[in-house]
């Protein structure tokens, strides 16, 4: 279930040192005119999770279990800094520090159901005023079950299915 696997990643971004909030990408950082939205405000660092559709494929691997291959992660790292006290006003370096930071803790991350992650990219989202925003992509694969607890055989059910 993606629900559940969202909730792990959360759970590991959320431990990491730092991170102030962490929750579902919905476009909190932007507002309905494109700008950094006001409106939805929450502490930063914040990491919001993106699980992308984009050349998204899902395979069959028999009895109802189903392989997401590739599965992409987004994460959207937003850091606002306006002067680290060190002369170098609205030049925020911290922001490298922090992204390094979560690469490192992700680095081979292995949640269930998960193959180990390998980040596939990162790039920097200039389109926001006095945030930092940054968006690693990680490349993993995902098994995905009807339930998380059909794991084995069982009888078949009144409509004749098994599940593996």
């Amino acid at each position: 279930m993606l629900a559940q696997l969202i909730k792990d990643i959360r759970t590991k971004i959320s431990a990491i040192d730092g991170v102030k909030y962490c929750a579902v990408y919905n476009s909190q950082d932007i507002d309905s005119e494109g700008e950094t939205n006001k409106i939805h405000d929450f502490l930063k660092p914040a990491v919001l999770i993106e699980v992308s559709d984009e050349d998204m494929e899902v395979n069959q691997l028999g009895a109802g279990v189903q392989i997401y291959d590739p599965l992409k992660i987004r994460l959207h790292i937003l850091h606002e800094e306006y002067d680290a006290m060190d002369g170098t006003l609205e030049q925020n370096l911290n922001v490298y520090t922090f992204k390094q930071t979560l690469y490192a803790a992700l680095d081979s991350f292995k949640p269930a159901g998960c193959s180990q992650w390998v980040r596939a990219g990162e790039k920097r989202d200039h389109n926001h005023t006095n945030i930092y925003k940054f968006i690693q992509e990680y490349i993993t694969t995902y098994v995905d079950k009807p339930t998380p607890d059909e794991t084995t055989l069982a009888s078949p059910s009144i409509s004749g299915r098994v599940f593996v």
